[in-house]
């Protein structure tokens, strides 16, 4: 039987919110054997007209090579409504299509129920902090999933008998500036009086908890805000933001699982599945620490006699009972996994005996090490942990056993939160180093009189990067025409394709040219990205999927996008001094013939005119030096870079790169790292935990002395006196 394959289409993969979201569906795809290509375009009918070029992608779907489609509806609904977006669905047919956060039945839909969270986040606003007067930062009308939330708030507080007035509903877009406007039009134009301001989602939840502040307004104290989708800036926010998590992960998983069942069954895929959210309550909503919905039980205190009485032997069954729970119920399967299982619970058991947590601690952090790069997930880990409260809570009947099993489970919540940050951010630093190689690519293509050496860098560089399949197609025609390619770059297995002049144009749509196949016996998972810069269309690449951080793939659609663009550019140069030669060849012979000036050469023919508009376009490229040029400056503001360094990776002198760079920034270059460096700074002074010293080298700073007084210039505070501004619930003015 013929392995089947699933597309998904998805706005980005360029945030860890979106990693998440693939995990699901790729840890499945796997469980279930069935190959998947991923497309990563963008919204629909983006506000970003620039933006709005990626979106070719989702064309490229050939009906008979995909079995069904997993569509990202509540991602890429853009300004779309809901019956385009079903129409959009319908042009796929007869290819079945899932809706993924978005109820648009008759297709097929996954959704997530917020009701039983936002009623237990209301209840809980009103009943244990008293709250009565609630306004809203809503989003824009067209995202169907945020307006669909905020109806359910509304809803919710009428059942508790608080009703909201259009004064105190501010509409908007996702983000920290629309939290920022929003304040400013209930407090400073509407005037109105609020105890609780409920936001779009957690960007937007930030810039409100920052307006407040602005206005002498603290957080919780004077006004709680609350946000949505638990995001890392959420829960490092001073204070940590009250939210609601969304079940993304899981969302994935329930994806495939619908599509694959139902289609093995014969039976047309059909209905509507939910999925719950959860609630994780913070200090932003007055809460002293941290709770969730999920990760605290309702388990009431057992009587005497629980587990500190018993024996040894019983001990260890318990801790057998509990392992061979985890195991059933996780959705993670190794070998060894109940050994080291074994070992984690009778740390646990042993750390609250001796109510000292560092040795559980030190036991669960190794054992992530290990089971992260067997590809156990964040969700897991947690689950893990959400089973050690679940039994223990139960099993003890000492009252300070009970809170120490309590207190042990939150901190390991957060360790484990910490632990994935630290990850992300060396696996950031990792990608960075990657993305330096690239120059060498750029230089192969500028200094190569032809571009074999840039496909020879490319199946070097690609491979130590875990691609070892690659494919790059450029559009053949004008800027707009997509419908047929060729391919430029051919990477199989590590093994560099020698692509012959014969094999001329493909289908789009195809992804890769006919004679060559896509692997039948082993699964694959590709992902397809757009090759476009600003509205100029490219081309697209595809490669195998890697677990990499979110920013890699989006580093390598840009880098690459200005890279075939230059190609392109050479390519036509050729063509047009090909053209020159062959025209003065015939000038030549015109005039011996007593022919010359006969013959009218019209604009689309005229070399010189052509060359014209090929200098013009040359002039568009000058400005992807200077994009170029910031990209490689936020990529490395934390080294000692210099203005030199910069103009050499662009390969102009120094003093034109810093004429340029101020033409084209407004200032100069050492203001402008200068102060990029201090805005890294005050994002990583909301931290307690990391030391001055040490954020003075890691925003590029040896002498934390001299880092101090640039901090004191910039922005009128020392490192010291701007960060107690931050832990006293004050947001100091830049």
């Amino acid at each position: 039987m013929q392995r089947k394959t699933y597309a998904v289409f998805i706005n980005s993969t360029d945030s860890q919110f979106h990693t998440d979201i693939l995990s699901g569906i790729t840890d499945y795809a796997g469980e279930k054997d069935v190959n998947l290509l991923i497309y990563s375009g963008e919204e629909l009918k983006s506000v970003f007209t620039v933006r709005r070029s990626r979106n070719i992608i989702y064309n490229f779907v050939d009906k008979t090579k995909v079995d069904g489609i997993l569509f990202f509806s509540y991602l890429i609904t853009g300004r779309v409504d809901r019956e385009e977006l079903i129409q959009f669905c319908e042009k796929y047919a007869p290819i079945p299509v899932i809706s993924i956060g978005l109820d648009l039945r008759p297709i097929p839909s996954i959704v997530i129920d917020n009701y039983r969270a936002i009623k237990q986040l209301v209840t809980h606003l009103t009943t244990q902090h008293g709250y009565k007067k609630f306004a809203f930062i809503r989003c824009n009308p067209t995202s169907m999933d945020g307006m669909m939330r905020h109806y359910e708030f509304i809803k919710v507080l009428e059942e508790h008998g608080i009703f909201v007035g259009d004064e105190m509903i501010v509409q908007g877009e996702y983000g920290i500036h629309t939290g920022i406007e929003g304040i400013k039009i209930l407090m400073d134009k509407r005037k109105v009086d609020f105890e609780v301001v409920i936001a779009a989602n957690d960007d937007t939840a930030i810039g409100a908890a920052y307006a407040l502040k602005k206005r002498n307004k603290k957080v919780p104290e004077d006004v709680a805000v609350i946000g949505y989708d638990n995001t890392f800036w959420g829960i490092n926010n001073i204070p940590p933001l009250t939210t609601i998590r969304q079940p993304i992960y899981e969302m994935g998983r329930m994806a495939v699982d619908m599509i694959c069942s139902l289609q093995d069954k014969g039976k047309p895929v059909t209905g509507l599945r939910k999925i719950s959210s959860e609630l994780i309550l913070r200090e932003s909503c007055g809460c002293k620490r941290e709770l969730s919905s999920r990760n605290i039980s309702d388990a009431a205190v057992g009587d005497s006699g629980g587990l500190e009485s018993f024996t040894e032997g019983k001990k260890d069954a318990v801790i057998l009972d509990l392992v061979d729970d985890i195991q059933k119920n996780i959705e993670f399967h190794s070998g060894d996994l109940g050994t080291y299982l074994h070992q984690v619970i009778h740390s646990f058991m042993l750390s609250v005996s001796q109510e000292e947590y560092a040795g559980f601690q030190k036991t669960y952090k190794e054992f992530m090490r290990v089971y992260i790069e067997k590809g156990m997930s964040k969700n897991v880990f947690e689950e893990i942990i959400r089973f050690f409260h679940k039994y223990f809570i139960r099993l003890y009947s000492d009252r300070r056993k009970i809170i120490h099993t309590s207190d042990f489970t939150l901190q390991a919540f957060k360790d484990i939160e910490d632990f994935y940050h630290e990850e992300q951010f060396n696996d950031i630093i990792s990608i960075q180093n990657m993305g330096f190689k690239l120059k060498d690519i750029y230089e192969s293509i500028q200094f190569s009189k032809d571009l074999s050496r840039c496909r020879e860098v490319l199946s070097v560089w690609l491979p130590m990067s875990d691609i070892h399949t690659c494919y790059i197609s450029l559009y053949e025609g004008s800027r707009t025409s997509t419908e047929y390619s060729r391919l430029f770059f051919g990477l199989q297995d590590t093994h560099l394709l020698q692509i012959k002049k014969d094999w001329g144009l493909f289908r789009s749509a195809g992804l890769i040219p006919e004679h060559l196949r896509f692997p039948e016996k082993d699964r694959f998972i590709y992902l397809v990205l757009p090759l476009t810069y600003g509205e100029y269309q490219i081309g697209f690449f595809l490669l195998n999927f890697v677990s990499w951080t979110p920013s890699f793939y989006e580093l390598l659609r840009r880098e690459l996008s200005i890279a075939m663009l230059i190609v392109l550019y050479r390519e036509k140069m050729n063509t047009i001094l090909k053209e020159l030669v062959t025209q003065r060849e015939l000038s030549v012979i015109e005039t011996e013939d007593g022919t010359a000036g006969d013959k009218q050469l019209t604009d689309s023919d005229n070399p010189i005119i052509a060359s014209f508009e090929f200098l013009r376009e040359k002039m568009e490229y000058e400005d992807l030096r200077i994009q170029k040029a910031i990209n490689y400056i936020d990529q490395k503001y934390n080294t000692d870079l210099s203005l030199e360094e910069v103009a050499e990776e662009l390969n102009v002198e120094a003093s034109y790169f810093s004429r340029i760079f101020k033409q084209v920034i407004g200032t100069g270059f050492v203001d402008y790292l200068r102060s990029l460096r201090v805005k890294k700074a005050t994002m990583l002074l909301r931290n307690k935990y990391i030391k001055v010293k040490d954020i003075a080298l890691m925003v590029g700073y040896k002498d934390s002395n001299y880092f101090c007084q640039v901090m004191k210039k910039e922005t009128g505070y020392s490192p010291g006196n701007y960060r107690d501004l931050l832990l006293n619930g004050e947001e100091p003015d830049n």
